[in-house]
């Protein structure tokens, strides 16, 4: 696991030193002085990819690991934290209003993504981005997943496969003559599957129902796979392919009587979020502090809000994808520290 690499400074770009200097998004911009600095990080906030070096410094670093620029870093985070807030509650009271004169989803929905944009975002600050410490911590771990070799290795890898599940399925498609005859043939259709052709669940969750279903998938599982890739080792590959398979057998249990069959790797997703949860909250060194419960509240929204945009949306499948993720993620921590103990003591 990769969990403490994120920590070490050693990992930050060198400086030259003699003068102030800003790294934004790989971009070497020299400054006059501290006055210059300053305007780089009106907008800062620990997932931007700006870093600062003073004149004596031998590496750059996140604006809060510096005293003369801790202050900003915080003022620049709580403004951030305001505009989302007041985003959120502006969202959610128009929906809410859209909703009272025209009762549909798509509002309630709407309402819904504001009220968890001002919770998730309120909360996260008040319970940790307000603090120095964790704000140095999110500002490391981001800067570390932009920039680390393994994780760009993660996304490569991630794109690679999108791209060929894509390509199978358009081969396939224009191979049966559409959709649904690929489908009928291949996907996860519950008939067939109670008749014993299991292997539909292995097959069925690669196939898409629509181009929007395709790429929205295929973003969520770049962006929480690569980041999970990075962070806990490539075999959280292998938990995303069984958390996709989770999410068709979840989806067969409880919406085998009422729909056809299962499509997409959305179950896979929510898994790769569920190990995530789990492991950065049993491992407390893995990610920065209060990051596992960011990623819990965006995946109760995730799995929430599709049910208010589309009646094929299956909640179940979702819910069994987290699910199999949580429990992977504990029984993989405790496989690793119970690798731990078995290990030998070194020689002295």
């Amino acid at each position: 696991m990769n969990q403490m690499a994120w920590r070490k400074m050693s990992t930050l770009p060198t400086h030259s030193g003699g003068s102030w200097a800003v790294l934004r998004r790989g971009k070497l911009i020299p400054c006059s002085g501290l006055g210059e600095v300053m305007t780089y990080l009106r907008n800062w906030f620990p997932a931007s990819r700006i870093l600062v070096a003073a004149p004596d410094a031998d590496r750059f670093a996140p604006p809060a690991c510096l005293d003369d620029l801790c202050g900003k870093a915080l003022s620049a985070t709580r403004r951030a934290t305001a505009i989302t807030v007041i985003s959120g509650l502006l969202l959610g009271c128009l929906a809410t209003a859209l909703f009272c004169l025209r009762p549909a989803p798509l509002q309630a929905g709407a309402a819904l993504i504001g009220l968890f944009l001002v919770t998730l975002s309120w909360g996260d600050y008040w319970l940790f981005l307000r603090h120095r410490a964790a704000l140095i911590e999110r500002a490391l771990f981001f800067n570390w997943i932009y920039s680390s070799s393994t994780s760009r290795r993660a996304m490569t890898s991630l794109v690679i496969f999108v791209l060929a599940i894509g390509l199978m399925q358009l081969l396939l498609q224009e191979a049966e003559g559409g959709f649904e005859p690929m489908f009928v043939r291949y996907g996860a259709l519950y008939g067939p599957i109670a008749d014993g052709q299991w292997w539909r669940l292995f097959v069925g969750p690669f196939f898409h129902s629509s181009l929007a279903h395709y790429l929205t998938n295929a973003i969520f599982l770049c962006s929480v796979g690569s980041l999970a890739w990075a962070v806990f080792g490539q075999w959280t590959f292998l938990a995303f392919l069984l958390g996709s398979v989770a999410g068709a057998v979840g989806a067969l249990l409880f919406h085998g009587g009422t729909v056809d069959g299962y499509a997409g790797v959305s179950g896979g997703v929510f898994a790769l979020c569920g190990l995530v949860i789990a492991l950065g909250t049993l491992d407390k060194k893995s990610l920065p502090k209060g990051f596992a419960i960011l990623v819990l509240g965006l995946t109760v929204m995730s799995i929430l809000l599709p049910t208010f945009s589309s009646a094929k949306t299956s909640m179940a499948g979702h819910v069994a994808g987290l699910l199999f993720g949580l429990a992977a993620g504990a029984l993989g921590y405790r496989g690793a520290i119970g690798t731990k103990h078995l290990q030998p003591p070194s020689p002295r």
